[in-house]
C-alpha cells in the first residue's frame, strides 16, 4: 500500500514537473517570486529590459510566477495606427485578477525616428479590441499601469487624422490640428473652399523621394488631403505649419513631393519668430511635405553696422551672392528692412550679416543696440 502510495505520489510530482517546464518554455522569461519578494516588490525584465513588468509591494499576498514573453502573432491593430514596439504578454500563473491589491506597472521600449505621440495599449480580450492605458513616455520608453493578471501590450502612434468640416465652419475659417500632436497643422481661411470638407493628415515617410542635394530634414513628413465631393477651386491657399524637429539658425523652407516631377519643391515659406516652426502657403488638395534645412545658408544669427554713403540700404553678406534682395527682422522688436547684398562680410565670429548705418537705424538703434539678433529672409 505504501509503496503503492509512493508510486502515486511520484506520478503526481512528475505531472507538476511536467507542467511547470511546459509553463517555462512557453515563455521567454519565467520567472518565481515567492512570498518575501512579493511583499517587498519587484520588477521582472525582458529581453535587456526591452519589457518590464513591476510587481509593486503587497501586489498580491502570496507567492506568484511572473511569465514574460513577445508575440509574433496577436490581433489586428486600430485604425490608423503604426506600431513602434513589438508585441509583449505578462501573466502570472495562479493568481487571480480579484486577489491583485494594486495596479502592475509595465513599461516597453520604442523606437521611432518622429515626434508623434506614442501610447500603450492593451488588448481588452472582453471586447476584442486594443484600449489605450494612460502612460508617460521618454524619448525610448513608455511606461504605465494594468489592473490584470494577464496582458498583450504594445506602443503605437496615431498616423492618420481626420476632421470634417461643414460650409458654415469653412465660411468663418479653421485651423485643424490634432489634439495629442501638434506638429503639424492645416489652416483653411475663410471662404477658401465653397463646399464641405474632410481634412486628412498623417505622418508619412520619405520612401525613394530623395532630397535635393546639400538640404537635410528638419521635420517629421506629413502628408495632407482635403476630400470634398466636388473638384476645389481655391479662393485662397492653404496655410501649413510644420514643428521642426531641432530647431537651428540655418536657413530652412518647406517642400512638397511632386509625383510627376519626383522631385521636392519649395514653397513659400516664414520661420516663426521662435525658430521652432515653418509656415508655407500651398493651392492643392494633396500633398507631402517636410521642412528641409540649408546648413549653407544662416537663417538668423547677429548683425551690427558699418558707414557707406554709396549704397544706403546695403549689406555684407557670405552667405548670399551680390545683388542679392533680403529682408532683415529685428527679432527684438519685429520692425525689418530690405537691402542688397553689396560686399562680403562680416568676418567676426557669431555675426552672419552686416547691415549699412542707414538700414540699421531703421531697425535699431546704432548706438544703444550695436549688435542685434536678426532674421534673414531671401526675397
Amino acid at each position: 500500500m505504501t509503496r503503492a502510495k509512493n508510486k502515486i505520489i511520484f506520478g503526481i510530482a512528475l505531472a507538476s514537473l511536467f507542467f511547470i517546464s511546459n509553463e517555462t518554455l512557453a515563455a521567454d522569461t519565467s520567472l518565481y517570486l515567492d512570498a518575501d519578494t512579493v511583499a517587498k516588490g519587484y520588477t521582472v525584465n525582458f529581453a535587456d529590459s526591452q519589457f518590464s513588468v513591476g510587481v509593486v509591494a503587497g501586489l498580491y499576498e502570496g507567492a506568484l510566477t511572473a511569465n514574460l514573453n513577445e508575440l509574433e502573432s496577436f490581433p489586428a491593430l486600430p485604425k490608423d495606427t503604426t506600431a513602434v514596439s513589438n508585441v509583449y504578454q505578462y501573466s502570472f500563473s495562479g493568481v487571480q485578477t480579484s486577489d491583485l491589491q494594486y495596479p502592475v506597472n509595465v513599461a516597453v521600449n520604442y523606437e521611432s525616428e518622429n515626434l508623434t505621440p506614442k501610447h500603450l495599449y492593451y488588448y481588452n480580450e472582453e471586447k476584442n479590441s486594443w484600449q489605450k492605458i494612460d502612460s508617460k513616455s521618454s524619448d525610448t520608453k513608455i511606461k504605465g499601469q494594468i489592473t490584470a493578471v494577464s496582458a498583450k501590450l504594445i506602443v503605437l502612434e496615431k498616423r492618420a487624422y481626420r476632421v470634417r468640416l461643414d460650409r458654415a465652419t469653412l465660411e468663418k475659417g479653421y485651423t485643424v490640428a490634432n489634439d495629442e500632436d501638434s506638429n503639424f497643422k492645416v489652416g483653411v481661411n475663410s471662404n477658401t473652399i465653397d463646399q464641405p470638407a474632410t481634412i486628412v493628415f498623417k505622418i508619412d515617410s520619405q520612401e525613394n523621394a530623395q532630397f535635393p542635394d546639400g538640404l537635410e530634414q528638419a521635420s517629421d513628413i506629413y502628408s495632407f488631403e482635403l476630400k470634398t465631393a466636388k473638384p476645389i477651386v481655391f479662393a485662397k491657399p492653404v496655410i501649413l505649419n510644420m514643428r521642426l524637429t531641432e530647431p537651428d539658425d540655418h536657413k530652412k523652407e518647406m517642400y512638397y513631393y511632386d509625383g510627376n516631377k519626383g522631385a521636392w519643391i519649395p514653397l513659400p515659406s516664414k520661420t516663426s519668430p521662435g525658430g521652432d516652426e515653418v509656415r508655407a502657403f500651398i493651392h492643392l488638395k494633396y500633398a507631402k511635405v517636410v521642412v528641409l534645412r540649408n546648413s549653407n545658408y544662416m537663417e538668423t544669427g547677429y548683425a551690427s553696422w558699418y558707414q557707406s554713403s554709396k549704397y544706403p540700404n546695403g549689406a555684407a553678406s557670405n552667405d548670399y551672392p551680390y545683388d542679392t534682395i533680403l529682408r532683415v527682422t529685428n527679432l527684438a522688436n519685429g520692425k525689418w528692412v530690405d537691402v542688397t547684398v553689396v560686399s562680403t562680410g562680416p568676418f567676426v565670429a557669431g555675426r552672419i550679416i552686416d547691415l549699412t548705418s542707414k538700414a540699421f537705424g531703421t531697425i535699431a538703434s546704432l548706438y544703444m543696440d550695436g549688435v542685434i539678433r536678426v532674421r534673414v529672409e531671401e526675397l
